[in-house]
């Protein structure tokens, strides 16, 4: 298969596989299922699914029902110590996180977990919408790369993910676009980079995620009028 082939070319196999870390993955009935099992199997990682069926499911989901399920993901990860939880958006193109303490990791705050994490790569850009804090710009010129501002649209991170020695690319929600495999946002490819941003930090998810930088940002999501 052409994209697993990639994805694991992409990433440090061995070393994510030396830390053999357990996960509990909800796929929020997203066609992820279909080949992120297998991927992760080849990483060495102890997986724990839910909501795996595609079957006759095609229902969005309200923000209080994600948030409901990224909670009951939350507690299931504590209740069996596992390392990290993974919350897969239906689309399969952004996620959330939950580490070992039972705390959700999502939109601005995964970003902020991404820009920590990237403290050990070798120097890069990273492309962050216009409303990133300060704090992350200097915790990646802190870490030797550089912050490079953009607009959120889907169009202009996928232009600015084709630009020389890009990292990745985020509007902050939960949306990564590594370069490393494509110009495209990958929830399950940003799986495999945040385990191998842990394997090279040599924390869990709640450690790195207290050496993260300060979100001083509030944010609000508005209905839009019809």
């Amino acid at each position: 298969d052409f994209y697993a082939e990639g994805y694991l070319r992409a990433i440090p196999v061995e070393a994510i596989r030396g830390h053999r870390f357990r996960l509990v993955v909800d796929y929020a009935h997203s066609a992820a299922v279909v080949i992120l099992p297998r991927l992760l199997a080849e990483l060495g990682c102890d997986v724990v699914t839910l909501n795996a069926h595609t079957d006759g499911v095609h229902e969005a989901l309200l923000a209080e029902e994600i948030e409901a399920a990224q909670g009951r993901l939350a507690t299931i990860v504590s209740s069996l110590e596992a390392d990290l939880g993974v919350w897969l958006y239906p689309g399969a193109e952004r996620l959330a996180l939950v580490d070992g303490d039972g705390r959700v990791w999502r939109d601005v705050a995964l970003t902020a977990l991404a820009v920590r994490g990237a403290a050990g790569a070798p120097p890069s850009d990273v492309a962050l919408p216009a409303y990133a804090p300060s704090t992350f710009v200097d915790a990646l010129n802190a870490a030797g790369h550089r912050a490079v501002v953009t607009m959120s649209s889907s169009r202009a991170l996928t232009e600015a993910s084709r630009q020389k020695n890009v990292l990745f690319a985020t509007a902050g929600k939960g949306d990564f676009i590594f370069p490393a495999l494509h110009h495209a946002p990958d929830a399950m490819f940003a799986v495999g980079m945040f385990l191998a941003m842990l394997a090279r930090a040599g924390q869990s998810l709640a450690e790195l995620g207290r050496l993260a930088p300060a979100i001083p940002v509030a944010t609000r999501d508005l209905p839009c009028p019809p």
